[in-house]
């Protein structure tokens, strides 16, 4: 239990970083997916942005990235007394031609036990496991919260 500790104090930590903050900008539907920097010590990230067009309805059941020990896919949901609480789904169902996005307080992938602090300017590669058109490996732009890239 002790070593998990850390792990949880980082996810409760960046929800509340996700809850709390609002982006000084809108990104560019253009950039797809995007993860943010983060601070020397923290231990998981988030994914955002667009999941790139299936061709057909398929679900996306996995996502790695060689960046981190573990990839979820996870969404908000909203307690009964109004609090906004993170949770691990086991599948995102995306449809054939249409955009799914990835949100702070919705639909997002979580990078957890980060091999190093995310980097300004630098990239992160993942790769989307579906259920019918296979894997897909895509490159994962780090953006800053105070900038636009």
């Amino acid at each position: 239990m002790q070593k998990l500790f850390p792990t949880y104090l980082y996810l409760l930590l960046f929800s509340l970083t996700v809850i709390f903050y609002k982006p000084i900008f809108a990104v560019t539907p253009q950039l797809g997916l995007y993860t943010y920097e983060t601070s020397k010590g923290m231990k998981v990230g988030g994914v955002f942005g667009e999941i790139p067009l299936t061709e057909k309805d398929d679900v996306l059941i996995s996502v790695s990235s060689p960046s981190c020990s573990h990839v979820e896919i996870h969404t908000m949901i909203e307690t009964q007394d109004g609090i906004m609480q993170m949770r691990e789904i086991k599948s995102l169902p995306v449809k054939g031609g249409e955009i799914k996005k990835l949100e702070p307080i919705g639909y997002h992938i979580m990078l957890i036990n980060l091999n190093a602090p995310l980097e300004y300017g630098k990239f992160i590669e993942l790769e989307l496991n579906f259920q019918k058109s296979g894997s897909q490996k895509i490159t994962v732009p780090i953006l800053s919260r105070r900038t636009r890239p």
